[in-house]
């Protein structure tokens, strides 16, 4: 949900860390769109969803923990629908290794790769932070600590690059019907359950 309370800096101001959590997809066109998913089960139909509203694979970026449901999801129900858009997208899924998080399982710009597609398990120079990847796309790092989270915790991330043209309000709504949580909702019931992030 949107917080219209808040202000952007003035111009030439340098934008300080919220007091609050201010979610970076709010009102900046170019920061992509990132929801947890913790039914790892809904994740194709939303990624299916999310395609046919125009977006393109390359603007796809999943991540969850290496132990997460998501591979097994993938090897049993969802490779019966070969045909499915996020059957092709979710087949680039990777093993990684973030320094922050250990192994995990990605694709795309949320593990640091520039493009759909790149070859799997490949690994490049020295582990980067999760904190890092998110922080080249403008999330905040008080974000990127709530997300590293999520994912410990099992959960999948799933993040979409926008540009001029698209429906934001539109992409949230589908993720929002398909069980992903927006970072301020999972930061506060992490919270509420003594993380102290």
């Amino acid at each position: 949900m949107r917080n219209a309370s808040l202000n952007a800096p003035e111009m030439g101001e340098r934008a300080k860390p919220p007091s609050r959590l201010m979610t970076s997809d709010q009102g900046h066109v170019d920061h992509p769109i990132v929801r947890i998913f913790v039914d790892a089960t809904r994740v194709g139909a939303a990624i299916d969803e999310i395609a046919a509203l125009g977006y393109a694979p390359a603007s796809i970026g999943v991540i969850a923990n290496r132990l997460s449901p998501l591979r097994m999801y993938l090897t049993t129900q969802l490779r019966g629908d070969r045909l499915a858009v996020s059957m092709k997208i979710l087949d680039g899924l990777a093993d990684c290794r973030l320094a922050d998080l250990g192994d995990v399982i990605g694709l795309g710009w949320m593990i640091g790769k520039p493009t759909h597609g790149a070859e799997k398990g490949v690994k490049s120079g020295s582990p980067r932070r999760l904190e890092a990847i998110l922080a080249d796309t403008g999330i905040y790092a008080v974000e990127a600590k709530i997300l590293g989270e999520a994912i410990r915790r099992g959960a999948t991330l799933v993040g979409v690059t926008r540009s001029d043209g698209d429906k934001p309000d539109l992409l949230e709504e589908t993720m929002q019907r398909y069980g992903g949580w927006d970072v301020a909702r999972c930061g506060a019931e992490y919270q509420a359950s003594g993380w102290a992030g």
